[in-house]
């Protein structure tokens, strides 16, 4: 269960629908190759019919198709695609600000501009996740309000368990419009956060992408 729930400290699993958007993508079919291997095959292809025409020559390849070339031939050395590799634990950001439901809206908005953040999970006396605000949630209620975050928070979160696989958690943000996952241990206690940002700055780090760049 790689996904979660959570609602006023209770949990159920999470499954993304068969239905959802870009989920068809995770596997090409095997009649439709993808660019590079179509670009890698064209160039086999055409070396074998100058080998049997006598030449040594390779064929005369365009900038793109040899760049296409050279990003397909490099990412086959690479041992396994980041995807397959990353989970939750790679990416989160750790160290994870918290708010109480009873907390007014203007001590949230304090926290969240001392810390730089966008959103702030809220938690239970036990510490269990019990709901989400963003910035947006509190500009909204209008950040010098009073109003306790109960009023305004999502209550029920998606999290993720911090070995989630990165492909899984992008699929579910991008499915269900969300821009973060609280990630939770196995005991449901909350151990970091996972925003659209850390997968993008860990892609951009990722070596797997130098043959692309």
């Amino acid at each position: 269960m790689s996904l979660i729930v959570s609602f006023q400290g209770q949990f159920r699993p999470y499954n993304l629908p068969p239905s959802a958007p870009l989920l068809k993508t995770q596997a090409a079919s095997p009649t439709e190759p993808t660019h590079a291997r179509t670009e890698e095959e064209e160039f086999q292809n055409a070396l074998s019919e100058s080998k049997e025409k006598g030449s040594n020559q390779p064929p005369r390849q365009t900038p793109k198709g040899s760049a296409a070339i050279t990003a397909y031939k490099r990412s086959r050395e690479l041992q396994s695609p980041p995807s397959s590799l990353a989970c939750a634990r790679d990416v989160m950001t750790c160290s994870v600000h918290t708010a109480k439901a009873s907390d007014p809206v203007e001590s949230a908005w304090r926290k969240m501009q001392k810390n730089e953040s966008r959103h702030l999970p809220v938690v239970n006396d036990n510490g269990l996740i019990t709901g989400i605000v963003s910035d947006r949630d509190l500009l909204k209620a209008g950040e010098k309000s009073n109003s306790p975050l109960s009023k305004i928070m999502v209550k029920e979160v998606l999290s993720a368990r911090d070995t989630a696989p990165l492909k899984e958690m992008a699929l579910v943000m991008l499915h269900e419009r969300i821009s973060c996952l609280p990630i939770l241990n196995d005991l449901n206690e909350l151990v970091g956060i996972v925003t659209k940002t850390d997968i993008l700055r860990y892609l951009a780090q990722s070596q797997h992408l130098n043959g692309y760049i």
